[in-house]
């Protein structure tokens, strides 16, 4: 559970620093902070997620189930990025130089539904992979 833990914890502190980021920009410094740390939290879940891909497919799919992974995170984002953009001016309308303001909020509320919803699901990947590595090893036990 603890690669799960550390996704889990990475989630939740990347969505409060990206709300301090799209909110706090009144000021450059603290919103470059809060990017900053925004970044060293949230992605930190990549190498963990990838450990337990790793650990729990057979040697022949390792490579296509890594593969399947990073092809899958950039295609979400692509098609995240380009739902962004329709969204926003929507709901903000023509840009203008007072409504940049909203697009920060725009982009938080897209930002804080990956982080925040992705939760759930890294506690039960790591809930099945605690439950994998506990079958391993009793098989190997067993043997």
């Amino acid at each position: 559970m603890t690669k799960s833990y550390v996704c889990i914890v990475g989630s939740f502190l990347g969505s409060i620093f990206i709300m301090g980021a799209m909110l706090f920009t009144n000021s450059y410094v603290l919103t470059m902070i809060s990017m900053a740390f925004e970044y060293i939290f949230a992605e930190s879940w990549g190498s963990p997620v990838i450990a337990m891909i790793l650990n729990t497919i057979s040697k022949e799919n390792k490579a296509f189930a890594v593969a399947a992974y990073i092809s899958c995170c950039t295609i979400t984002g692509t098609i995240t990025a380009q739902i962004v953009g329709p969204i926003e001016t929507w709901a903000i309308g023509p840009k203008d130089h007072e409504q940049y303001k909203y697009s920060g909020i725009v982009i938080m509320s897209f930002v804080l539904f990956s982080y925040l919803g992705s939760i759930p699901f890294f506690f039960l990947a790591g809930k099945n992979y605690k439950e994998h590595k506990m079958r391993l090893r009793r098989e190997q036990e067993g043997l």
